[in-house]
């Protein structure tokens, strides 16, 4: 029974190691919260807390990732049509012209 109990909170302590770096907070406040909890529920996180990011921040990187999706969406364009120009290719035998003339 002793190692049972023993088993049960090395897990426990890996998985509040791993939520704490999860969260990017210390063990030891993650246990904080817990006591605090087990308390009276109500009363943990009082207040606003503390903002990560600021609402421009926020709105600067949606941005950021609405420019990637589309320049994704133009490669994968372009991806298709090489893709389409090679099986032609591969179909009638002849290379397709690139445009340039070649030395004599």
């Amino acid at each position: 029974m002793e190692a049972l109990k023993q088993r049960w909170h090395a897990q426990r302590a890996r998985r509040s190691h791993y939520f704490s770096i999860l969260l990017e907070v210390n063990p030891n406040v993650l246990h904080r919260w817990r006591r605090e909890f087990r308390q009276g529920p109500g009363n943990v996180f009082p207040g606003n807390g503390k903002q990560r990011w600021s609402e421009g921040r926020i709105a600067e990187l949606e941005r950021k990732v609405g420019q990637q999706a589309l320049e994704i969406d133009f490669l994968k364009g372009c991806l298709q049509r090489i893709e389409e120009q090679r099986m032609l290719q591969a179909l009638t035998g002849s290379p397709r012209s690139t445009g340039r003339s070649k030395k004599k």
